[in-house]
């Protein structure tokens, strides 16, 4: 699924209500330094159970110099998942077609758990030199999948951030990755 995006800035937030994504509760703005865009990109996607090749669960253009040589991508994911099967499922994010986070978990569970992931994605000084992190959480799972990895993606183009995920193993009937939510959140230096 392809979201198109139109940023809305935000020039000054008293708080900012983020109340779906444990990660961006830690990190609530009361004094924005800097202008925040949202890109707000809502999807609906399923991996079904037989479904073992990487799925596209959301993709959107980034336009060109829009992320300027400091700026962040951070966003989060919200969905439900159930295998009886204990077969692996893998997040990955990418951006200009670099993964920069890789994230694996096993949602072993006959019945329906959370799983919440979130990612950021910034520019490290130059519009090419970019670092991304990434979290894949669920519900009564031990531990969370962490990953961090690094590129030259240029940001002076427009660039595609994609979210993929995928089951392991065999097709199984007894498994389903649901993702109910993408949202996706622009910071800018001033």
């Amino acid at each position: 699924m392809s979201v198109a995006v139109t940023p809305v800035v935000i020039k000054r937030l008293t708080t900012i209500p983020v109340y779906r994504s444990a990660f961006l509760e830690q990190h609530v703005i009361t004094e924005a330094p800097m202008p925040l865009r949202i890109l707000n990109a809502t999807a609906t996607t399923t991996v079904g159970p037989n479904d073992i090749a990487e799925t596209s669960l959301f993709s959107a253009t980034i336009p060109g110099r829009l992320l300027g040589t400091s700026g962040r991508l951070y966003g989060n994911i919200l969905g439900n998942s159930d295998s009886d099967a204990g077969t692996n499922f893998t997040f990955r994010i990418k951006f200009g077609g670099t993964t920069f986070a890789t994230l694996i978990n096993n949602p072993s569970s006959a019945t329906a758990k959370a799983v919440l992931v979130d990612f950021t994605v910034i520019n490290k000084g130059s519009a090419a030199v970019n670092e991304g992190w990434g979290r894949y959480s669920q519900e009564s799972i031990a531990g969370d999948a962490l990953d961090f990895g690094s590129g030259t993606v240029d940001t002076t183009a427009n660039q595609t951030l994609q979210v993929t995920g995928q089951w392991g193993g065999i097709a199984d009937p007894d498994r389903i990755m649901r993702v109910s939510y993408v949202d996706v959140f622009l910071v800018l230096a001033t």
